[in-house]
């Protein structure tokens, strides 16, 4: 199962009325969304790190060159781990919202996560703009390349740049980076919001900052440049950087750079570290295929670097020192943060964790620290570990359950049959799942299986998913949401009625029509629980959520797919946010 990162004093300046924090949305006579009895007026989502536009969106380790990490438009195909330990399901990315436009670009809006939303307008035209992660303030970037912040509700107005060169901008609570066009080319910068200072970081074509923090890094010429999240020092290394090099990622204190060089068309890349301390450490040899990729603990001690479809990866334990392990099959979990025996491996610190399970080929894998691997289970095409249990399928389409323990597992009781794709509710109740009822491959049929109930029985929920179409299950009360009768609505869009099964009732509820599949997001946390099949690419995916949730309905009178109306739904009643806005 796929798992589901110079200094300058700035004037303030007053804000102009264009700006606020307003009840944003459409006009009195805006028709109520189904089953929710009226529309209000009152009140979108980024967070970087590789989940969906339904699913969270990317968002806090973006490089500039685009190297790093799934941008936020990019998130549908990204995923995130899951455990038993849910927690909040905050993914300790940074999660930033990234306003949607009306056309011609000069309105944006950007929710807020609770129903209400920021207007912005600007007669220059809008390129970018998104609120931070704590939803403190508002980052701007105009068509005329001048890049500002503001408060919320303080209509204070900081001109950080008149020569942002890139919509490549990335906030977090702390500050921002960016590219600035210079006389010498593109340099890249970072923005402290505390002390409002900026570090030039020189004329990279290249740049990343870590997740959470400030830390940032990019190559100048030959020299890596770092700066650590609490100081205003560039480091530089000189003859480390070339035209070769990927930077790939960096932890939040700013500690270790991580990149590649390229030996071999983008197939075959070298692996280096970079200490704060210069020390640089060639591991070895990755195929990189394109994406190259970082996890860490909550600590930063424990530390793994995998690829797409490779039989091997790179761990750090909690000693500093790099290993290279080999695994029995390619990695199939490469994207996304990592279960372990203490929980999700970014929620926990390195000393807790004795095993990173992973799917190797079609075996399920535990991976010690200091990087002993055990066989789990053999034939094994999807899992969820919840509370302790064992869930997996097998390359039949049979979902079992076995108690884990470690490395290994009790004997395994056969639970369902013909399942292409499966996840168990955060909760533990329930276990809903997804296949192929007809000869049609592009319809799938939905089901939910009670798993604390003596003699329980599968319920079938719809038999009309789309293809590729995300189930939202609701870390809550283990409702399920998902849109039913998706039909084509112009171009590759496709809308249908969106639904809640809530399973403590056992009805099921229809929020409202014309839905876009995919656009559903509560704005900040997500945990992907289960993505394709191996052999069902096109499946779809489960995705758990806290919280309400936002979606996109088609504007009235719309045929081409292109124009939404956005909601933000409470559990009760759809409340219009935005209207006429462009996908």
């Amino acid at each position: 199962m796929k798992q589901l990162k110079k200094s300058v004093a700035i004037a303030g300046l007053a804000l102009a009325v264009l700006f606020g924090v307003t009840a944003c949305g459409g006009n009195a006579g805006d028709s109520p969304a189904a089953g929710s009895g009226q529309s209000r007026q009152e009140a979108d989502v980024q967070n970087d790190r590789g989940a969906a536009d339904g699913a969270g969106n990317a968002g806090g380790q973006g490089a500039v060159d685009g190297a790093g990490n799934a941008s936020a438009e990019d998130a549908d195909t990204a995923g995130a781990g899951m455990s038993g330990e849910y927690g909040d399901l905050d993914t300790s990315f940074n999660t930033y919202m990234e306003a949607r436009f009306t056309k011609g670009e000069t309105d944006g809006y950007i929710p807020l996560g609770d129903g209400q939303c920021v207007q912005i307008h600007e007669d220059e035209g809008i390129t970018f703009a998104a609120v931070t992660p704590d939803r403190q303030r508002i980052v701007v970037l105009l068509k005329n390349d001048q890049l500002y912040v503001t408060d919320i509700g303080q209509k204070n107005k900081k001109i950080i740049s008149e020569s942002c060169s890139s919509s490549r901008v990335y906030p977090s609570d702390l500050g921002i980076a960016f590219q600035e066009e210079a006389g010498d080319g593109e340099h890249f910068l970072r923005y402290t919001f505390a002390d409002e200072t900026l570090v030039d970081l020189g004329a990279c074509g290249v740049g990343i900052i870590s997740a959470n923090k400030t830390a940032a890094a990019g190559v100048s010429g030959d020299t890596l440049c770092l700066v650590t999240p609490d100081s205003d020092q560039v480091l530089r290394y000189p003859g480390v950087g070339d035209e070769e090099i990927r930077l790939k990622d960096l932890p939040d204190d700013g500690s270790t750079v991580i990149w590649t060089r390229e030996t071999d068309q983008f197939v075959t890349e070298e692996l280096y570290t970079l200490g704060a301390d210069g020390t640089e450490q060639l591991l070895g040899d990755i195929t990189a295929r394109g994406m190259v990729l970082a996890y860490y603990s909550r600590d930063g001690k424990l530390a793994l670097v995998i690829s797409q479809q490779v039989a091997h990866l790179y761990i750090k334990d909690v000693s500093g020192q790099w290993k290279r392990v080999e695994l029995p099959g390619d990695l199939k979990d490469e994207t996304g943060v990592f279960m372990t025996d203490a929980g999700l491996l970014h929620q926990v610190d390195a000393e807790s964790v004795h095993y990173i399970y992973l799917r190797c080929g079609s075996q399920l894998c535990a991976v010690s620290p200091d990087g002993a691997v055990t066989v789990v289970q053999d034939s094994v095409r999807d899992f969820d570990i919840v509370d302790g249990t064992l869930y997996f399928s097998d390359t039949g389409k049979n979902i079992y359950a076995a108690a884990l323990n470690g490395a290994g597992i009790s004997e395994s009781t056969l639970l369902l049959s013909g399942m292409d794709t499966f996840a168990v509710s955060p909760d533990g109740r329930y276990l809903y799942g997804m296949y192929v009822h007809s000869d049609d491959e592009k319809v799938r049929s939905l089901s939910v299986y009670p798993l604390q109930e003596e003699n329980a029985s599968e319920t079938v929920l719809s038999e009309n998913i789309y293809a590729d179409s995300h189930v939202y299950l609701s870390a809550d009360d283990a409702s399920a949401y998902y849109v039913d009768d998706a039909r084509n609505a112009g171009d590759f869009y496709y809308v249908g009625t969106l639904k809640v099964y809530r399973p403590d009732s056992g009805e099921t509820e229809t929020v409202d029509e014309d839905v876009y599949k995919n656009t559903f997001t509560n704005g900040k946390d997500y945990v992907l629980l289960s993505e394709y099949g191996q052999s069902m690419a096109g499946t779809g995916a489960f995705v758990a959520f806290h919280g309400d949730l936002m979606y996109r309905k088609q504007t009235a009178g719309d045929t081409d797919g292109h124009r939404f109306d956005w909601y933000y739904y409470d559990g009760e009643e759809s409340l219009l946010m935005a209207s006429d806005l462009v996908n």
